[in-house]
């Protein structure tokens, strides 16, 4: 059944954790039973699928919204050419061309609403860039991780000033760590641009370690 698959995943990942808890509440963000039986045999795709990757910007009018628009575009000219459809990063942001994102409850107004891509998803296979690796300075929870507020506090990987990290390689010229005015430092990713990689502002890097810090993804998949 799905909950002795997930358990068993949890166990592994966070042996500390309680599993049990924690598969209730992945369940219940999925609306999904625990009792469910696994398709072992499920296909997710294969050398018969193509997807289509695009930002959510890249076809635009004056009379609908873009993301209407790359809906339009793919039943008029690609609907049987794709099987589905790679969107980039449609959330609010403040740099990294969208990957460094400052609120993934919402979708740029710009670009639409969550019922446009609920739209596209009736017609094609959905895969979504979430972003789930590092976020924006702006960011609520790296607010809250800044001031030692619950629930950010728990949510940013962190490095202890003592720590040694001579053998840490990094082929950026952006520092591995950024202070955040505390006793902590919070890793950083570096930003893109235009195929080059710029210093600042570094994006803070969110951690996995916990089962705290992975609670606030679980409901993502279900946007």
């Amino acid at each position: 059944m799905l909950k002795d698959i997930l358990s068993r995943h949890i166990e592994f990942i966070y042996p500390h954790s309680n599993s049990s808890t924690l598969v209730e509440k992945i369940c219940e963000s999925f609306d999904i039973s625990p009792t469910t039986e696994n398709k072992a045999e499920r296909d997710y795709w294969d050398e018969n699928d193509s997807f289509l990757i695009t930002y959510g910007d890249t076809i635009l009018s004056e009379d609908k919204h873009p993301l209407q628009n790359i809906h339009e575009f793919l039943g008029d000219y690609l609907e049987k050419a794709i099987t589905g459809v790679h969107m980039l990063p449609d959330f609010p942001f403040t740099s990294d061309d969208g990957f460094a994102v400052s609120d993934y409850r919402a979708v740029r107004a710009d670009l639409g609403d969550w019922e446009d891509i609920k739209d596209i998803g009736e017609n094609y296979r959905l895969m979504s860039d979430v972003v789930i690796n590092h976020a924006s300075t702006s960011h609520e929870w790296f607010k809250q991780f800044l001031s030692d507020e619950n629930p950010g506090r728990h949510y940013i990987k962190t490095s202890d000033p003592s720590e040694d990290h001579a053998l840490v390689t990094r082929p950026r010229p952006s520092p591995r760590c950024r202070g955040s005015g505390s006793s902590r430092r919070s890793w950083a990713s570096p930003i893109r641009r235009a195929g080059r990689i710029s210093c600042p502002p570094a994006a803070p890097r969110w951690t996995w370690r916990t089962s705290s810090g992975s609670r606030p993804w679980k409901r993502m998949p279900c946007r």
